[in-house]
């Protein structure tokens, strides 16, 4: 699977109110690597993928602030804030924010799939 790259708009990094570097991989993995190279390099606060932190990515109607393992930063922003990973369902043409979200929709929920566990 290739990685989605920023290279054809500008994606400014909203971590805190003052970062806007433009993103150029927003893979989870790359977004990572972002945040452990430019907000995690404090040694009071250092990066470890089970510590947990609140996410500081910044939208319209303010900052997230969702509780999770730093581990997981990259998937949520990709997912959630930048809709980087979203893959639509081929049967009804919902958006799923992963894969493995588009799998389990299609296998348990997708009211158009035939593989759909009917309750």
């Amino acid at each position: 699977m290739s990685r989605p790259l920023a290279s054809s708009h500008y994606t400014p990094c909203a971590w805190g109110s003052d970062c806007r570097i433009p993103l150029d991989d927003l893979s989870p993995s790359g977004i990572s690597r972002h945040l452990k190279e430019h907000h995690f390099r404090d040694q009071s606060a250092p990066w470890h993928p089970k510590n947990r932190g609140h996410c500081k990515w910044w939208e319209a109607d303010g900052v997230c602030n969702k509780d999770l393992n730093y581990a997981s930063f990259g998937k949520h922003i990709a997912a959630v804030h930048l809709q980087s990973t979203a893959r639509p369902c081929p049967n009804c043409h919902q958006n799923l924010g992963r894969a493995d979200s588009l799998e389990r929709h299609i296998k348990n929920y997708c009211p158009r799939s035939s593989r759909a566990e009917k309750k």
